[in-house]
């Protein structure tokens, strides 16, 4: 896996592509990095980072031929917060462009077999963040999302509660086998 960037190609006055990516994201606390994180740590579960990570696939992860989409959402921000925030998903159907086949989708709809809806409820410290303890982990089939959320855009921990139970890192890659086996 190479970044197509050689130290070679930077700018005289730069040091290396290591550095660029030290300054750009260095904080895993960051809300797009964190969700990137929480991408990672899910392909870790299912040992699926084999290939880098494609932007704008028509979803995070593939995973025994499926399709696995994974959203991230946090109780603290980078940002001075008097309160925690409110927890919330996006879970919208979307029109989606498939990077092995170069191909969009014909109407929106949720390419995923599974969802993981991933909950940060550490501190907004890059120390914390890369702590599997602080991370929840809720595994959600797709189909039940189309039956039980409709054309809903969003959904809430409250309601994600009622759909599923979290379960800890260790136990992702079981509880996410388990869902493939119905779906």
């Amino acid at each position: 896996m190479t970044s197509g960037l050689t130290d070679a190609s930077l700018p005289v006055g730069s040091s290396n592509v290591g550095e660029f990516w030290k300054w750009a994201y260095s904080s895993l606390a960051n809300n797009a990095t964190r969700g990137v994180f929480a991408e990672y740590l899910v392909g870790l579960a299912l040992d699926a980072i084999d290939e880098p990570r494609v932007d704008w696939d028509a979803a995070d992860l593939r995973y025994a031929d499926h399709l696995i989409e994974v959203k991230s959402s946090a109780d603290h921000q980078t940002w001075r917060q008097t309160k925690p925030s409110v927890i919330r998903f996006d879970v919208g159907k979307k029109q989606w462009w498939d990077a092995k086949t170069d191909e969009w989708s014909p109407v929106p709809e949720r390419p995923a077999s599974i969802y993981i809806f991933c909950h940060y409820r550490g501190a907004s410290t890059s120390e914390e963040v890369v702590d599997v303890e602080h991370w929840d982990f809720y595994p959600v089939a797709t189909a039940q999302l189309d039956v039980e959320l409709g054309e809903a855009e969003s959904l809430g921990l409250r309601r994600l509660c009622e759909l599923t139970t979290p379960v800890v890192h260790a136990d992702l890659r079981a509880a996410i086998d388990a869902l493939l086996l119905v779906a």
